[in-house]
């Protein structure tokens, strides 16, 4: 059975407590051998005091005899005793002195074990010579002592430590408030509601989270949003090239002779090559726009003039069936950090629309600067682009009316969207040299490496 984990609540009130008992055993611990220390020190003082006392008492005292102390009322009288001895025999001592020497030595402190208890002994010599006093206190009576003084000081605070849990707990409860009105609110929000959370008067970490969380909602619904346009432009776009298909393959059963029937069939199988490109791009930019970012700089390099040749390459049959030339000026390399997949579509998705819009015999030009900071330039001779058209370049399948192309309109949104998780810097022009359309791509300085 899993255990059930503790509230935040609960979590920060053991914290608290945890952290204010410990800091109490060891403040407690210190209080303790300070004062032990402390008491020691006063204890020690007055039985050397004592003894000075019995030194001065035993100078005025000329005769030899015993004596015995008057019992005394104090609780701590019978824990404190002290002796006078002159030329080795017991002359005076206290009722619960006990009749050999307290101690062997003859001067300063010394703790011994008489009669099965602790004693500590203060040991000094008399007026004359052949005195020696001991005075001597039982050792748990300075226990006693201290015991009672922790007492008073730690009694407090054990009782107020479960009046601290309490107040802990209510501290916290209030101040966690705020959220839980936040998880209210969430709780009872519609599942599809992504509008910005309300609150009035939260704390500033809590509106923290609530800014975090209206700016995923809006992340939420823009792909939300992206999604159903996706869906809805997509079966509008689909709906064309299956059309056509349907209608050759129409033909090509009703045809009566075998070139009517052939040509059908080819026009069908140039329908299945539209289609599977437009699915195709819509693949390639569903794929851009799910994905956040894509490294630009890291240990991966790739060669852009070996990629763009390769794109070059594979797209020189369809310039070749509209008699264009493709010029290449570029480096024999040209080194960028990143991923080259991506750049690879973008440069495809520029060459292709190049030589699609461009009349038969144009010439396109793609040169690579790879000097101050990496370019990449495409032109054409072709017929260019209204400039007031130029910034619906990237809206998804939007096509140049009248330009007896057929495309999907995804080629410019994949160059943008590729653009922007790059963080690549896009230029639409009129070419100074073909008269058509320039698109210059310009990445980061920094992110390029020359050849060796």
């Amino acid at each position: 059975m899993t255990r059930r984990p503790l509230s935040l609540q609960n979590r920060v009130v053991l914290l608290v407590l945890g952290c204010v008992t410990a800091l109490w055993i060891v403040a407690a611990a210190m209080t303790w051998l300070d004062a032990r220390h402390e008491l020691d020190e006063l204890l020690d003082a007055h039985l050397a005091q004592a003894a000075t006392l019995l030194v001065a008492q035993s100078a005025l005292d000329d005769g030899e005899h015993s004596f015995s102390e008057p019992e005394r009322e104090h609780r701590y009288a019978s824990r404190v005793a002290f002796q006078m001895w002159h030329e080795g025999k017991l002359r005076w001592r206290s009722s619960n002195a006990p009749l050999e020497p307290m101690t062997s030595r003859r001067k300063g402190f010394d703790t011994r074990t008489i009669n099965g208890e602790s004693w500590r002994v203060f040991a000094t010599r008399g007026a004359e010579a052949d005195v020696d006093l001991f005075v001597g206190e039982r050792l748990d009576a300075r226990n006693d002592i201290l015991f009672a003084i922790l007492r008073g000081i730690l009694m407090p605070l054990a009782v107020g430590l479960p009046l601290l849990a309490v107040a802990g707990w209510w501290a916290v409860r209030s101040g966690l408030r705020p959220m839980r009105s936040l998880e209210r609110l969430l709780r009872e929000r519609a599942p599809g509601a992504l509008g910005n959370l309300e609150m009035v008067n939260a704390p500033r970490e809590i509106n923290t989270l609530v800014q975090a969380l209206n700016h995923l909602f809006k992340r939420i619904g823009e792909l939300l949003e992206n999604e159903r346009r996706f869906t809805q432009d997509a079966a509008h776009e689909l709906r064309t090239p299956i059309a056509a298909i349907r209608s050759q393959a129409q033909v090509a059963m009703g045809a009566s002779d075998d070139n009517e029937r052939q040509r059908a069939l080819e026009n069908t199988l140039v329908g299945c090559d539209r289609a599977a490109h437009l699915v195709d791009q819509m693949l390639l930019l569903a794929r851009l726009e799910s994905s956040a970012s894509v490294p630009l700089a890291g240990s991966a390099m790739f060669d852009l003039c070996g990629v763009t040749r390769r794109v070059i390459a594979d797209l020189m049959p369809n310039a070749l069936q509209k008699q264009q030339t493709i010029a290449l000026d570029a480096p024999d390399t040209c080194q960028i950090a990143g991923d080259g997949a991506p750049i690879g579509a973008l440069v495809r998705n520029l060459v292709d629309n190049a030589i699609r819009y461009s009349p038969i015999g144009a010439n396109v030009r793609v040169h690579i600067d790879g000097q101050s900071h990496t370019t990449l330039t495409v032109e054409d001779s072709g017929p260019g682009l209204p400039i007031e058209v130029r910034p619906r370049l990237g809206e998804r399948f939007f096509r140049v009316l009248g330009s007896g192309e057929d495309g999907s309109g995804l080629g410019w949104s994949i160059v943008r969207r590729i653009a922007r998780v790059l963080g690549l810097a896009i230029d639409v022009a009129t070419s100074a040299k073909l008269g058509g359309l320039a698109v210059t791509v310009s990445w980061p300085p920094g992110n390029s490496r020359p050849a060796d």
